[in-house]
């Protein structure tokens, strides 16, 4: 496992990079903030997503673009989910997709790691962000694998849907909170 110190993480659409090694199939910018380590781990093929995209490029499924951890203040994660799995309508928006509470049930395996309950959901707002509609959430989901402290942004660009996850455990969310918080606060598409 390698740690490296990264401060803002941006994407390039891939039809605009010279080497189109790193994403095979996420069209849209998107951007972040975090202070935590990005965790690198041998074998994210499969957690990266490359494997389904490279061996059907008109999968369906959902995969995850990026984690970045820290043992002792949480972890970031952005997930990525093609429109065709959501919805028909081609560059749907967040809300053709449907309301912030039907979506909450739909995204909350992947914001906890199990299922979100409807009392774990401590807060739900709908936030325009230069232009672009966000779903943000914040849980408390004592039994959550991603962690017990829970917030995330929804919303969509082209023809992906993102979900930035921020996490930390009990003992992690004290010092992590506010770095976790502000990783959120940054995230673009």
């Amino acid at each position: 496992m390698q740690k490296t110190r990264i401060a803002l993480r941006c994407h390039q659409p891939i039809e605009k990079l010279a080497s189109p090694t790193f994403r095979v199939a996420t069209s849209a910018w998107y951007c972040f903030a975090t202070i935590l380590y990005l965790l690198t781990i041998s074998y994210h093929w499969l957690l990266f997503g490359k494997t389904c995209m490279l061996l059907q490029p008109n999968c369906a499924e959902p995969w995850t673009e990026v984690i970045f951890a820290d043992d002792k203040e949480g972890k970031v994660q952005l997930m990525v989910a093609p429109l065709q799995k959501l919805t028909p309508k081609a560059n749907a928006t967040i809300k053709d997709i449907g309301s912030i509470d039907s979506l909450v049930q739909s995204f909350g395996p992947y914001i906890t790691g199990t299922n979100l309950e409807d009392e774990d959901v401590i807060s739900k707002d709908i936030l325009d962000v230069d232009g672009r509609t966000y779903y943000q959430y914040e849980s408390y989901a004592p039994y959550g694998t991603n962690g017990t402290h829970q917030v995330a942004r929804a919303t969509t660009k082209g023809k992906c849907a993102f979900l930035f996850v921020s996490s930390a455990s009990d003992k992690q969310w004290p010092k992590g909170e506010k770095h976790l918080r502000q990783a959120l606060e940054s995230f673009r598409v």
